[in-house]
C-alpha cells in the first residue's frame, strides 16, 4: 500500500492555498509544513508544522522529527542553518535524528536531491516563488519498493 505526504511551505498568511492543498488531497497520510505559515497555529492544524523565521506568534518548534509509515523525517525551515552550509548542517542533525529525509523551506525555491545518503526536499513556495517558476509543493508517495517526489504547480 502506497503512502502519500504532502509537503508545503512559505504561504505567509495565506490561509486559502492551504485548504486547496487539503481539499485536492484528502486521501493524503500526512500534510508536512516547512514553516512561514504567518497564520495562527489552529488554522494549520490540519499540517505538522515548524515555525518559520516570519511565524512570530507560533508555538511550534523550530525543528521537529515526524515519522510517518515508518519514514523518518527532519522537518526544518531551514533559516537557522547558513547558506553555504544549509545542507551540510542538516544532513548532520538529520543523520543524528536517525531520519532519512529532510524537508525544509525558507529559500521559495523546490529542490529535490540526496547528499552524504540523506534525501532532501524543500517544496518551494505555495504563494512567493523565487526560481522563476510557479508557485507550487511536492507529494511524495511510496512504499517498501517505490519513492517517488512530484512537484505540482498551482494553478
Amino acid at each position: 500500500m502506497k503512502t502519500k505526504i504532502i509537503v508545503v511551505s512559505d504561504n505567509h498568511g495565506r490561509q486559502d492555498v492551504l485548504q486547496k492543498i487539503v481539499h485536492d488531497h484528502f486521501d493524503a497520510d500526512a500534510f508536512l509544513h516547512c514553516g512561514d505559515t504567518e497564520l495562527p497555529d489552529e488554522l494549520v492544524r490540519d499540517f505538522v508544522c515548524v515555525k518559520g523565521n516570519n511565524d512570530y506568534y507560533s508555538d511550534h518548534p523550530y525543528e521537529r522529527t515526524v515519522t510517518v509509515n515508518g519514514l523518518k523525517i527532519l522537518l526544518s525551515h531551514s533559516h537557522q542553518h547558513t547558506y553555504y552550509s544549509r545542507l551540510d548542517s542538516l544532513a548532520k542533525k538529520a543523520k543524528g535524528e536517525g531520519c532519512s529525509l529532510v524537508c525544509y523551506g525558507h529559500t521559495h525555491s523546490f529542490y529535490y536531491g540526496s547528499e552524504n545518503g540523506i534525501r532532501f526536499l524543500n517544496p518551494g513556495s505555495v504563494t512567493y516563488p523565487r526560481d522563476g517558476k510557479k508557485p507550487c509543493y511536492a507529494v511524495i508517495t511510496f512504499d517498501e519498493d517505490h519513492f517517488d517526489v512530484q512537484r505540482v504547480f498551482l494553478k
